[in-house]
């Protein structure tokens, strides 16, 4: 719901660094004239026209997203506003390797009476349609890479029981392995868990592609940026999947040097 999260406006020096990082030689790119589709949106309109708070966090997320995915080796392409509609995203669905969302993310009614998790696209106005996590598993035949929700509530658990939570719609079952654990495969989901800070995410997130980018696995990337990003205590992030993953849409190597 608009208001919910809080804004502060992104430095552009401190934007325009990360970038740097993330198309840098530490990048890790699977072998050339492969091609792993990604998509990267964000919900511009319900963080400034309809928020009424003037935004910049949600294009500065979109862009380090876009940066992250393509540094890994993914074809990204990205969406925002009038282009990040709910047909455009179930659209690409099938075929995404990888996806990032900067939106409104909840527990909603659905069509019918129970509560599914799902994300507002960027239609244009401020009461968005509702991307539900059954419309995405509906349409996916595999499980998915990489998946960022940077949304409110999307890495928690289903309130209502058998509606498959945001990971398990795109195939990650809501597990950790650690270092040493029995891998789950080259899989990822990041989210956070109740209501989230826009300028914690930036903080967060920033960290995260930035360490990536110097060719971290992603469990590592996560676990330093919630160290160092320096964000209150109401923002928290979870994750899913494969610690020891790269990231990268060929599903490997693993890292060498993880915590």
């Amino acid at each position: 719901m608009p208001g919910r999260w809080r804004h502060r406006r992104a430095a552009a020096p401190f934007l325009a660094a990360l970038v740097l990082i993330l198309a840098g030689p530490g990048s890790n790119r699977p072998a050339q004239g492969a091609t792993y589709p990604a998509s990267a949106y964000t919900n511009v309109t319900a963080f400034d026209t309809c928020d009424g708070t003037p935004d910049t966090i949600s294009r500065s997320l979109k862009t380090l997203a876009q940066a992250g995915l393509a540094g890994l080796g993914y074809t990204s392409s990205a969406f925002e506003t009038t282009g990040f509609t709910k047909t455009r995203f179930l659209s690409r669905t099938p075929a995404d390797e990888a996806v990032y969302v900067h939106s409104h993310g909840d527990q909603y009614y659905g069509p019918y009476p129970r509560m599914i998790q799902g994300f507002r696209d960027d239609g244009g106005d401020c009461s968005q349609a509702v991307v539900y996590a059954t419309e995405v598993k509906a349409r996916r035949s595999s499980t998915a890479h990489l998946v960022i929700m940077s949304t409110c509530h999307l890495a928690e658990s289903a309130r209502t029981a058998g509606q498959p939570t945001m990971s398990e719609a795109y195939g990650i079952e809501r597990l950790k392995s650690t270092v040493s654990g029995s891998p789950r495969g080259p899989e990822f989901f990041l989210s956070y868990v109740g209501l989230a800070y826009t300028a914690d995410m930036l903080k967060f997130e920033g960290r995260f592609w930035a360490y990536v980018g110097q060719g971290r696995g992603v469990g590592d990337a996560f676990t330093l940026a919630r160290a160092t990003a320096g964000m209150s205590a109401a923002t928290v992030p979870d994750w899913f999947g494969e610690y020891v993953y790269t990231g990268r849409p060929d599903g490997g190597p693993d890292c060498t040097t993880c915590l």
